[in-house]
This record gives structure tokens, sequence and C-alpha cells, in this order.
């Protein structure tokens, strides 16, 4: 069974003989080096290639302006995206890290949109452009990863996306103060979206499997706003980018970590196929309670615990859990395993090769 078919499968909750895995390790501070070190790597592909991960990304070149460039690293990085014009990630050192973070101060870095106080401003600032890009690598890379499912897309954020433009305080303010504003400058940010994966998925003629989009709703314990400002101002542009997905027969996944247990069923509604990451630690997310409940209409993706067990537990442990999530999430099919997040440089190398080691021998279940 070839990578392509196995995750096909999977997501179909048809038999497969392993669960499909993912590698999500990218970016600074994270474990990357650390697996390109230990298989004496060329290149990111090489590690997947040794890892045995059934999944490949494609996603077009920036060829637009120089001071709104977006940047993707090699392989299995994270993409870091400006194109929006909020500097969402500025230079840091954090352990010597020598690299960027991510803020949503309203004082740190340019936020292009906070003291924006109409809907004419909004529809006057200057939204990033399809001509941006260049599509014309897509097929030539799905074609190149045949025998993977191919993933398009990643992390298109909506309230994020906000948080980058506004300020998260001033974002805040406003969906009480000025919420018309909010969802014109909402409506824009999907617009471009829309257009941006319609085009892509076009361009890949058939050969992308899952097309996907990824945002930051909640924290460990709850949601940042209420399920019903989040219903208000983001339940129907998630409609409309996953509607993508069924016009181009693709899958689509989302990603959206922390405690979001109140709004799956929203997910469910909008006609998500998967869920990712199932942060297992965050409030409400138990996985055999979300898997029961939901497992009929989502796929799951992740699960392998970020916070405590992968790295501050031992090889055993990690193979214990490995093992517990493919008896639970991957009964009857409907589990693609990773990480409940990004894997960070301090995880210990043989807990990430555990994880990985127990996955492609483990066989989930079917009754």
């Amino acid at each position: 069974m070839n990578p392509k078919d196995r995750v096909r499968r999977s997501i179909e909750r048809r038999k497969i003989d392993r669960v499909p895995l993912a590698l999500h390790c990218g970016g600074p501070g994270s474990a990357y080096e650390k697996l390109r070190q230990h298989f004496s790597a060329q290149s990111g592909e090489e590690i997947l290639q040794k890892m045995e991960i059934d999944i490949r990304g494609v996603f077009p070149r920036y060829v637009g302006p120089s001071e709104r460039s977006t940047v993707f690293e090699d392989g299995v990085g994270h993409g870091l995206t400006t194109e929006f014009g909020g500097t969402e990630y500025m230079k840091c050192d954090y352990s010597g890290s020598d690299g960027i973070a991510g803020t949503y101060s309203d004082d740190l870095g340019n936020r292009p949109l906070k003291d924006c106080t109409s809907v004419s401003e909004i529809e006057n600032y200057q939204w990033p452009q399809i001509e941006w890009f260049d599509f014309g690598n897509i097929r030539e890379d799905c074609i190149k990863h045949k025998q993977y499912a191919i993933v398009l897309g990643g992390w298109a954020p909506l309230l994020s996306r906000l948080f980058e433009l506004f300020g998260m305080k001033t974002t805040l303010v406003n969906i009480k103060l000025r919420p018309n504003m909010l969802h014109a400058a909402i409506r824009k940010i999907t617009d471009f979206y829309c257009d941006f994966y319609d085009t892509a998925l076009s361009y890949a003629d058939g050969m992308v499997d899952i097309v996907g989009w990824g945002d930051d709703f909640a924290t460990q314990d709850n949601l940042m706003i209420s399920p019903e400002s989040w219903r208000s101002f983001f339940k129907q542009p998630l409609v409309r980018l996953f509607s993508l997905g069924r016009k181009h027969g693709v899958y689509t996944f989302f990603h959206a970590c922390g405690a979001i247990r109140s709004i799956i069923p929203d997910l469910v509604e909008a006609k998500l196929d998967i869920l990712f990451p199932v942060q297992p630690r965050a409030k409400g997310m138990d996985h055999g309670e979300i898997k029961e409940e939901f497992g009929d209409h989502l796929a799951f993706w992740g699960g392998i615990d970020v916070q405590k067990t992968l790295p501050f537990g031992t090889p055993r442990d990690v193979r214990q859990e490995v093992r517990e999530r493919i008896r639970v999430l991957g009964r009857g099919g409907g589990y693609i395993l990773s990480s409940s997040h990004n894997i960070l440089q301090h995880v210990p190398l043989e807990n990430i090769l555990a994880m990985y080691e127990e996955a492609v021998k483990t066989k989930p279940k079917y009754n």
C-alpha cells in the first residue's frame, strides 16, 4: 500500500496496513536540526523518507512586493507569512535560538489596522493579491510526490490574522465596539483565501488530496472569545473555505489547537473532514470522548502529546501513548498520527524516534 492510498483509505475509514504518519516539526526552536543530523540528511525530503512519512506539502511561489514577502522553509518547516502586512514574526533570541517568534501585542511590531475606526478604511487597505503568487510549480511538485498524499496549505487564520493586523487587545475590544469593521476585515481576508486556494487547486489539476487551513481560537482552558461571538464572526467564512474541498474533490483539514470542544459541532456542520491537532491535555479535549462523539463525521490528525509525554516522558511512555492513540483514534480508521503540535528542540531524539517506530508496527483495529 503506497502512502497516498494509506492516507485516503484512513480518512475514508477503510482498512489499511498501518496508520498514516505526518511530521509536525519545523521552524526556529524545533527539533528539525536534531533530526537532520541524526539521519545525516541533506534535505527535509530525505528526513521524511527515512521516517516513513506519508504526507507531502505543496505551495505556490511568492513573487510579490519584497516588503510583504512570504518565506517557506525547506521540507518540513512552517511558513512565515507576512503578505497581509502585519509583522507577526520578529527577531528574537530564546535559549540561544537566534530565531524568530510571533507576537500579537498591540505595541510590538507593525499593526497596520490598529487605528482604523471605519469600514471604508478597511476597504481601502492594500490587501494581498493573487498576482503576488506564481502557481506554476504546483502541478510539477504534485507529480514529483505522486505516491504520497499531497496537502496544500496549513495556516490561513482569521482570528489570528486580525490579531496580526489590529493587535490582540484592539481586536477583542472591536468585537464589541466595532463589529461591522471586523466583519469587513474578515470578509476581505476570506475573499483572498478563497481566490488563492481555488486558484492553487485548479493548478493542481486533481492531484492534491487534502487542502487545509489553521487558526488559533483557544487557550489551554477555553476559547479566547465566546462561542456565540465565534459563530457570529468565523463560522460562515469557514463554511466558504471548506466548500472549496467539495468543489475540487479533495478532503479538508483544519488546525485549531487548545480547548475548542465547544465549537467542534460547528466545524462538523461546516463540513470539515479532518480535525488537527487533537491536543489531549487541553480542557475538554479527551480524545476518546471526541472520537466517540464525532468519529463518524471527522477524521483526526495529531494526538501525541507535546506538553508532557514527548518532552518529559521516556521512550516507553511514548510507545505506550502511541499504541493507545491508535487503539482509540485509529479504531475503525479515520486517524493520521503526528504530534499534537510542533516538536521542539528540547524533545529527546529517542522519544521522537520511538513515536514513529511504534506507529509503523502498531496495527489499527476494525470491529
